[in-house]
């Protein structure tokens, strides 16, 4: 396990408010920071799923 493997609170803010940015973290991250990797797509997931309910 990787020592930089911390999940930054602004990145999981910014993937609530703009999903995509939420699943390229993901992406990019899931080989090196596994556990960060989940909570950014965690969080890219609630915000698509919010943002298809406020369209409704």
């Amino acid at each position: 396990m990787a020592n930089n493997d911390k999940t930054n609170v602004i990145l999981v803010v910014l993937s609530v408010l703009l999903p995509l940015i939420g699943y390229i973290l993901y992406f990019v991250k899931r080989e090196d920071a596994p556990d960060a990797a989940k909570n950014y797509l965690y969080a890219a997931i609630a915000g698509s799923v919010v943002g298809l309910l406020l369209a409704v």
